[in-house]
């Protein structure tokens, strides 16, 4: 992720892309509202490929890429998409998540799949 590039989207949207439009729409998937979406992140850890994101319930974001750290706030919007800021950043990104399966997720943004991720309780990795 670069600093003003990449940062500026959500940390989902760093994740590695392994969904196809396709698998989206079949019967295994859904679109989380605003309180599913809020349910799943707040106090959780999002995993990625090579990102690690904690979703404090105050509403902070904290992020491990690689040796890199991002700090930045998060909150749901009105129509259940997943919105982050990140410090330094000038602008916000927000994005529905689409759950897969029990413990799969998917990114999408402007209805594409931006990318996988799963979801462990609290904050594991300390971030």
């Amino acid at each position: 992720m670069v600093r003003h590039g990449l940062v500026s989207l959500l940390a989902l949207s760093a994740l590695a892309f392994s969904a196809t439009a396709e698998e989206l729409v079949n019967n295994t998937s859904r679109e989380l509202n605003s309180s599913g979406a809020r349910d799943l992140l707040a106090g959780n850890t999002a995993l990625g490929r090579g990102i690690v994101a904690y979703y404090d319930s105050d509403g902070t974001v904290h992020a491990q890429k690689g040796d890199g750290y991002l700090f930045g706030r998060w909150w749901i919007d009105r129509s259940g998409r997943h919105c982050v800021e990140w410090e330094g950043s000038v602008r916000e990104a927000c994005m529905g998540i689409v759950q897969r399966g029990p413990d799969r997720f998917v990114a999408v943004r402007n209805g594409r799949p931006v990318g996988d991720f799963s979801v462990v309780e609290g904050n594991p990795n300390n971030l």
